[in-house]
């Protein structure tokens, strides 16, 4: 995985349609591992999964029920993964070829993943969206038109079709998102604070002025005592959030957006996650979030950001 050749990864993934805890957990596990193959720079890497009986026993009960298929090599794996054997035989290879094609017509996407903004942002078939968890708090609902067109860089090639689709795209959002959960960082807002950027790639955006920013701020501070939104802050000292991380809770889909600096690049990865145990196991935690020490209460969030009002508004004076 770590050579310079491109390569395209296809896998199949099965799990217990009614998960018990100890099946969840290793399903979350599965996940983990496997979501990992996404961020390597030289894999294109598509995964999907069935649902397997309840009788199901993998391939007969045999030592090697695993196998792997490149693309002239059969490869199995035993049930410990501890141990190989490898078939160059083109008749067997044509047996294992076809049954993994069988699977593959019969299951679905499991991870999704994409390096197209317009995908990655579901500009085009955006879903109401349960709970948002990312390092600025979502200013989506605050943004007019003329901010929209104001903030895009009209030299970027595409700016005349950017701006037909996003703008539909914030005026869904703001229709459909009203009982959206939004969990934020206090540190990574007063990194916007400093620069004004909200995460997408810097030649296709401009950074909010100062104003502008005091200006989402002050809005989302007058939502937050009017009880219009339900935003939190995390406990930075009970939780880690990475700056490159954002998690959206849609309905029926879970999406993970990676977004980094590599050199002067902004690197934009995407993974959707369409497995509904897994998806309730991430909407159980998400859930638990406005109750638990995960995240400051109301009036601590709302502490946090008067404080950065404060700063701000002196440094404006």
């Amino acid at each position: 995985m770590g050579s310079e050749k491109k390569l395209v990864v296809q896998d199949i993934v099965s799990f217990p349609q009614n998960c018990s805890e100890a099946e969840a957990d290793q399903s979350l596990l599965a996940f983990k591992k496997l979501a990992a193959l996404s961020l390597l720079d030289n894999v294109d890497y598509q995964s999907r999964f069935y649902y397997r009986p309840s009788d199901w026993h993998p391939v007969d009960g045999g030592m090697f029920p695993y196998y792997l298929l490149t693309s002239n090599r059969l490869i199995t794996l035993s049930k410990d993964l501890a141990t190989a054997v490898v078939y160059r035989d083109a008749g067997l290879y044509q047996v294992y070829d076809g049954y993994f094609s069988e699977l593959l017509d019969n299951s679905a996407p499991f991870i999704h993943g994409s390096r197209d903004l317009f995908e990655i942002y579901a500009l085009e078939d955006a879903l109401p969206t349960k709970l948002v968890m990312q390092p600025i708090p979502c200013f989506s609902r605050y943004f007019t038109d003329e901010m929209i067109e104001k903030q895009l860089n009209r030299e970027f090639p595409y700016f005349e079709a950017l701006l037909a689709t996003v703008i539909p795209f914030y005026d869904k959002f703001r229709a459909d998102n009203k009982g959206m959960v939004d969990v934020f960082s206090l540190k990574y807002l007063r990194q916007f604070m400093e620069d004004g950027y909200i995460y997408l790639p810097e030649e296709m955006v401009h950074p909010f002025a100062p104003a502008e920013r005091l200006q989402l701020i002050k809005q989302l501070h007058a939502d937050l005592v009017a009880s219009e939104r339900k935003c939190y802050a995390i406990n930075e000292d009970r939780l880690f959030m990475n700056s490159a991380v954002e998690f959206s809770n849609e309905d029926p889909t879970l999406r993970l957006i990676l977004h980094y600096q590599r050199g002067n690049e902004t690197i934009f990865k995407h993974l959707a996650i369409n497995e509904v145990n897994i998806i309730n196991a991430f909407e159980e935690f998400f859930n638990s979030l406005p109750t638990s020490d995960y995240v400051l209460g109301r009036e601590e969030t709302i502490a946090g950001i008067e404080s950065i009002i404060r700063e701000y508004s002196s440094d404006e004076s």
